[in-house]
């Protein structure tokens, strides 16, 4: 079985279709509802590399020497991480994955996230905390590059 959450999805956030928890938007514009918890579903995509959610937080904590709005590596060797957007409880709580993302743009009220497949994206959320997660995201990906280039 593949896991719902691979390197083709762009972003999990809260189902806008109410019969579902969830929804996972992926890179050919498919949407996957379902009303399995993020934390199943990333604990499902972690098995292949023998993780966990916990163990992947603890070790972007001690990268990232930051203890809120934790990025998730999924896939060290696919580049492939999840960075939220805003506290687990928010009503417009999402994770983005942080290697689609070709440009951000800022607005008053909303930001608009630009895709490698030539889509975008609004959200609402600030530029700020976006721009600053992308670059966590990024940092623990080089961080972990650095690290396996140098085993």
């Amino acid at each position: 079985m593949i896991s719902k959450i691979n390197p083709n999805m762009t972003i999990i956030k809260q189902s806008e279709d109410p019969q579902y928890k969830f929804q996972i938007e992926y890179l050919d514009q498919s949407i996957l509802n379902t009303n399995l918890s993020i934390h199943l579903l990333i604990n499902d995509a972690l098995k292949i590399e023998g993780a966990s959610m916990k163990t992947r937080e603890q070790y972007a904590k001690y990268v990232l020497r930051i203890s809120k709005l934790i990025p998730i590596m999924i896939y060290a060797t696919q580049d492939f991480v999840l960075f939220p957007t805003s506290a687990k409880n928010h009503i417009h709580y999402m994770l983005i994955n942080s290697k689609h993302i070709t440009n951000i743009e800022a607005y008053k009220c909303y930001t608009r996230l630009l895709f490698i497949n030539n889509t975008s994206k609004v959200i609402c959320h600030d530029f700020h905390t976006i721009s600053r997660k992308m670059g966590e995201s990024l940092r623990l990906l080089q961080h972990q590059k650095h690290h396996i280039f140098n085993s």
